[in-house]
């Protein structure tokens, strides 16, 4: 609920919160990252959710940061513009092992 920004206002704090989870490992379901890339108000929540979308190698998260293509603020489509060159390579690799 922090997280998502339901339970805490504080930008600073849930960005700090954020990026603490994904840098430990813990698991944020991609619902919520995808959540937060189309629609958290802060630049930098989406960003660091681009972050944790990219350590999921999975269709639904390339769909996720292909909706930041169109996001208000350059550096959130810089970073989905990553996202999906990181996304594509894992997802082409594992499909060509097959």
């Amino acid at each position: 609920l922090a997280i998502r920004g339901a339970s805490e206002t504080d930008t600073d704090l849930r960005q700090r919160i954020l990026s603490s989870a994904l840098s430990r490992g813990m698991p944020i379901p991609r619902d919520v990252l995808a959540d937060l890339v189309r629609a958290d108000a802060t630049e930098e929540i989406r960003v660091i959710a681009l972050d944790g979308l990219a350590a999921d190698p999975d269709p639904a998260s390339r769909e996720a940061a292909a909706a930041a293509l169109s996001d208000p603020s350059e550096a959130v489509r810089a970073r989905a513009r990553d996202v999906i060159a990181e996304l594509d390579a894992v997802l082409r690799r594992r499909h060509s092992d097959r």
